[in-house]
């Protein structure tokens, strides 16, 4: 995960990204995903036979073994996500997150993501109707588990992974992405939007003391507040994709989060703009972005300002404001809204049943590594279609 020769130092390691506390763990881990990852130096070597479930008919090509599990005519399709995509590769991708030690039989950490991922597309609400719904042997059959999964399992997994191993998941299928699609984040739109807590403030013991009261907008000239979290993303400003996010209370504001979600692009490949809006207008975040040797594509808030027209900054701008250039790109930030009204249909609010701060990350992560892994099985099968949500419903 280091950084490639020649990239700037703006760009930080994985370790540094998450934090000082998971740096022996980030270090145990980066052998083992270079080799999963086939990386060596800068070069990224696709590995779509470890991402793609085996099949026992042999066909000439890897889309024509694809293009059977899709044809209409195989009465077994069931949820055909389960069967494209190999779910074990993120045994591996996640093992740094388990002791060595030898202890009794687990369940492996691809099984419990099958059934994670399930519940987002079938829109379960809770752990505890996903463990009812996989009780089923026909359900479990359709998505490929060996055996049925308790609630308790599923909680104890996304503890112990935390938004550090789901992050490292997200960081692996956007390599993938890359590996397939040469141009996949090289510009990138930055937003966040306000989703209410499973909790009521109004209670003597709050549940949940790490959600924050903000304002989410204005309505008839009067702010509406929210008590909850604030999810601000990072987005892949062509495919409607997110490609890193990080989690406050409500009440921060995004500006000050703008470096942070600009480097998780940049870790992952070099960036050409990346895309904001006027919350984002600051010379901090201009100065960064272009240390990072990409564009600034940031709206002007004029209310910052004592000069109304511009800033002196623009000169320096490798994209001029107001240029036909840059108005291409501006229509671009409407990505990273298309990205979250993705998500929330994945449950992103409705489905909150989560309190504390990671574990509201968790449920947000897990909601973009479903969008990562139904983009990836478009991508392997080359039918952008496959992309949509409603497509791996029954």
């Amino acid at each position: 995960m280091a950084a490639r020769n020649g990239e700037d130092s703006c760009k930080p390691d994985l370790a540094t990204k998450l934090g000082s506390p998971h740096q022996a763990l980030m270090d145990e881990f980066s052998a083992n995903v270079d080799r999963f990852s086939g990386v060596s130096g800068a070069a990224i070597t696709p590995r779509l036979d470890n991402y793609v479930e085996p099949h026992e008919t042999h066909m000439e090509s890897l889309s024509e073994r694809l293009t059977i599990q899709l044809s209409p005519g195989n009465p077994d399709a069931g949820m055909k996500l389960f069967r494209i995509v190999n779910f074990k590769v993120f045994d591996e991708v996640l093992a740094f997150r388990y002791s060595p030690r030898k202890r009794r039989p687990r369940i492996p950490c691809s099984e419990i993501l099958k059934a994670l991922v399930f519940q987002k597309l079938e829109r379960i609400p809770s752990w505890k109707s996903l463990e009812s719904k996989i009780a089923k042997a026909d359900v479990r059959r359709r998505i490929g588990l060996e055996k049925a999964i308790r609630n308790q399992r599923i909680s104890d997994f996304t503890r112990r992974v935390g938004p550090e191993g789901f992050k490292v998941i997200v960081i692996e299928l956007s390599k993938q992405l890359r590996a397939l699609i040469p141009d996949f984040g090289e510009e990138v739109a930055i937003d966040s939007t306000m989703v209410w807590a499973y909790a009521n403030p109004y209670n003597e013991k709050n549940s949940d003391t790490d959600a924050k009261w903000g304002v989410k907008k204005l309505e008839a000239g009067k702010p509406i507040r929210t008590y909850g979290y604030k999810l601000h993303l990072t987005a892949e400003a062509k495919r409607d994709l997110a490609i890193w996010e990080l989690t406050s209370g409500a009440n921060r504001h995004d500006s000050p989060f703008y470096p942070e979600l600009l480097n998780g692009a940049c870790q992952q490949r070099q960036v050409k703009a990346s895309i904001a809006d006027a919350a984002y207008d600051s010379k901090k975040n201009y100065h960064h972005t272009l240390k990072c040797k990409a564009a600034p594509i940031i709206d002007y808030n004029r209310r910052r300002s004592k000069n109304k027209k511009g800033r002196r900054l623009d000169k320096e701008m490798p994209i001029q404001r107001g240029s036909p250039e840059w108005n291409s790109y501006t229509a671009k930030r409407s990505a990273v809204e298309r990205v979250f009204s993705r998500l929330k249909e994945l449950g992103l609010e409705t489905h909150l049943k989560l309190r504390t701060k990671d574990r509201v990350e968790v449920h947000f992560l897990l909601c973009i590594v479903t969008l990562l892994i139904l983009a990836f099985a478009a991508a392997v099968t080359g039918n952008p279609s496959l992309a949509g949500i409603e497509q791996w419903r029954d």
